[in-house]
């Protein structure tokens, strides 16, 4: 079946042709720019290396209104032609294994077409500091970060490096207690079907790494003397609540036990999955996530289908959440759609998404769970703590706890913004040091994407094997 006769119906054709020409307005702009009003003929080589005079270009009345939409006029924008460098395509990426390096795939200033939006964009990252706690005090070579993997990280076996360390077979053992079941001997010897599960793995992934905790005490203590940011992924965003002593560890494992078992429900009772998607310059993704909804729609009869973005990872590489035929349909047709590459997830449902919502509120398991999280006290931190939601910093003011709450029960059911975050960590001017980074708990996933949105902060990264 070709992708025409797959989204024949006339309601796709307006959406897609909508989100199509919202994509391509600044590569519509380019093609008008590089036209020649008098022979309609483009630039020779020559010409092509020399800045366009606007005098002689035909500019619709369209893309003038765009430009003042943004506040700026044509003598604020630079009219050049240049060559755009396609981004090499990386090795597949996904929540389990990553590559050692996909920083290729970074797209460069050279390939937008309005130097001055940029630069305006550019300038918007950088405000993004703000939102990140930096003491005058000290040099910022001297402090740390904390990261916390999340689900996807698991393997068999994980945990058992950190038994030798004071208090981390407690640890394991007070988690036990909580959940019902001997945690430790699913973390050590598995099997690999059953530490998968939602319902075993969120509590695995937590517990490990607040285990790891301890051996980076012990090894290194001054990794934690002066933390001055920390970040979870998705799970781990209550491992990083309870190592700042936020939270309580009782509260922190009978939170992600009531998590688990909540998604878990949700998950079975709708085909959902992730997609690791990677693009490029020239990817249409949204059009592609409102065709896949659209089929199914249409095709399937699926009445409202979930397809959206579920993490914001770096750049060019996003995750895609959904209903498994929304999903089936951007692998069959993502050439279509210049998708560089795809591959699922090894997950059983579509975390971060509406779908999750939808499977949550309606269950007596995701009643419990946010039941407990309406009633959390949140405490005074020993560290910052940046949420998934928008990776700002959760205020423990007493005045502000419902808000927080609110955002950070949102966070099950919104994307993470791990891209967003890193930015307000790291964004600094140059010349600036960068703090030592820790990956506390299993795998390194969370290095290779710093490494991949700033390299230089990089240099600074250490995982705590577990």
């Amino acid at each position: 079946m070709s992708l025409k006769t797959a989204i024949r119906p006339t309601m796709f054709t307006y959406r897609a042709v909508h989100f199509h020409r919202q994509f391509f307005k600044l590569n519509l702009f380019k093609r008008l720019c590089s036209s020649n009003s008098d022979n309609g003929k483009g630039p020779s080589d020559n010409e092509s290396k020399k800045s366009l005079n606007k005098a002689d270009l035909f500019i619709p009345n369209r893309i003038k209104k765009r430009i003042e939409q943004k506040g700026l006029s044509l003598d604020d924008v630079e009219i050049y032609r240049g060559e755009k460098t396609s981004a090499s395509s990386p090795d597949f990426l996904n929540t389990q294994s990553f590559p050692e390096d996909f920083s290729s795939t970074t797209t460069e200033p050279s390939d937008y077409q309005f130097p001055s939006e940029f630069d305006k964009y550019r300038q918007e990252r950088r405000r993004q500091e703000k939102h990140a706690y930096r003491p005058t005090s000290i040099d910022p070579e001297d402090t740390s970060i904390l990261f916390f993997p999340g689900q996807g990280s698991q393997f068999v076996g994980m945990g058992k490096k950190l038994l030798k360390y004071p208090g981390v077979e407690e640890i394991y053992h007070r988690a036990s207690s909580i959940l019902g079941y001997d945690l430790l001997n699913v973390c050590i010897n598995g099997p690999k079907e059953t530490l998968d599960k939602t319902l075993f793995c969120q509590p695995a992934v937590v517990v490990t790494s607040l285990a790891a905790i301890e051996k980076l005490r012990e090894e290194n203590p001054k990794a934690l003397e002066h933390v001055v940011g920390s970040a979870g992924f998705s799970v781990g965003e209550i491992t990083a609540l309870a190592a700042s002593e936020m939270i309580s560890f009782d509260d922190a494992i009978q939170l992600v036990k009531f998590r688990a078992e909540a998604m878990q429900v949700a998950s079975d009772k709708a085909a959902g999955g992730m997609l690791t998607v990677i693009c490029n310059h020239k990817t249409k993704l949204k059009t592609a996530m409102v065709a896949a909804k659209e089929y199914c729609r249409t095709k399937l009869g699926i009445e409202d289908p979930t397809c959206s973005i579920a993490n914001f990872l770096c750049l060019n590489v996003k995750v895609v959440a959904g209903d498994d035929a929304a999903l089936t349909f951007l692998e069959q047709y993502g050439k279509e759609f210049d998708i560089v590459r795809m591959k699922r997830l090894p997950v059983s449902g579509a975390f971060h998404t509406d779908m999750m919502r939808q499977g949550i509120e309606g269950s007596r398991e995701g009643k419990r769970f946010k039941k407990m999280f309406w009633n959390l006290q949140l405490n005074k931190p020993k560290f910052p703590v940046h949420r998934n939601y928008d990776g700002k910093i959760i205020q423990a003011d007493e005045h502000l706890q419902q808000k927080e709450v609110n955002m950070l029960l949102k966070q099950y059911r919104t994307p993470v913004k791990w891209e967003q975050t890193l930015h307000i960590l790291y964004t600094r001017p140059k010349e600036t040091g960068f703090p030592r980074t820790y990956e506390v708990g299993p795998g390194k996933q969370l290095g290779v994407l710093l490494k991949n949105v700033n390299n230089l902060a990089y240099q600074g990264y250490k995982n705590v094997e577990v």
